[in-house]
């Protein structure tokens, strides 16, 4: 008897493609659904209130001319006072105000994942201090600050060197 091949009498063959199942249901819906319009549409009031909007339309037009139209309202803005509040007031004095900047470089639920954080900073050359702030549900969370910085061009250059570390950092303005 002659030997047979292992891989010769271990073929399966392949099984037929068939279409999925959900390409037939969504056929047969399309078509359940536009019979079921084709039938239903002859059954629907006829649409009263575009006709109506159409009259409307026609009647003002019919009524009005564009050239009779008149517009007060520059005379009206030209003449108006406006009333400030003194809050406002005080508020619009910002240039007087001066500001620090600082960026947070994270915040931490543990003071240890914080601390690791600060040492990382101070090793990249980077003023870092904690701040713990409360939530409003009471919990405390630490934040890492760095700075603070006197002007934009020292802010960018220590986001800088964050970004070169891969630490990503929010910037926050305070009023000194």
């Amino acid at each position: 008897m002659p030997k047979r091949n292992a891989s010769a009498t271990r073929k399966n063959p392949q099984p037929e493609v068939e279409s999925p199942p959900w390409r037939l249901a969504f056929f047969a819906g399309s078509l359940l659904g536009a019979a079921a319009m084709y039938v239903a549409a002859p059954m629907l009031p006829p649409a009263k209130v575009l006709p109506q909007i159409a009259e409307q339309a026609t009647e003002l037009s019919a009524d009005k001319k564009l050239s009779d139209l008149t517009f007060t309202f520059y005379n009206e803005l030209k003449n108006a006072e406006i009333a400030v509040p003194n809050e406002r007031l005080a508020a619009g004095d910002s240039a007087k105000k001066t500001y620090s900047y600082l960026l947070q470089a994270g915040s931490f639920k543990y003071v240890k994942d914080a601390e690791n954080l600060r040492v990382e900073l101070l090793l990249l050359n980077l003023d870092a201090a904690i701040e713990a702030v409360t939530l409003g549900s009471g919990e405390v969370w630490q934040r890492v600050l760095v700075g603070p910085f006197s002007n934009m061009s020292k802010v960018a250059a220590a986001r800088t060197k964050l970004a070169q570390n891969r630490i990503d950092s929010l910037l926050l303005k305070r009023e000194i």
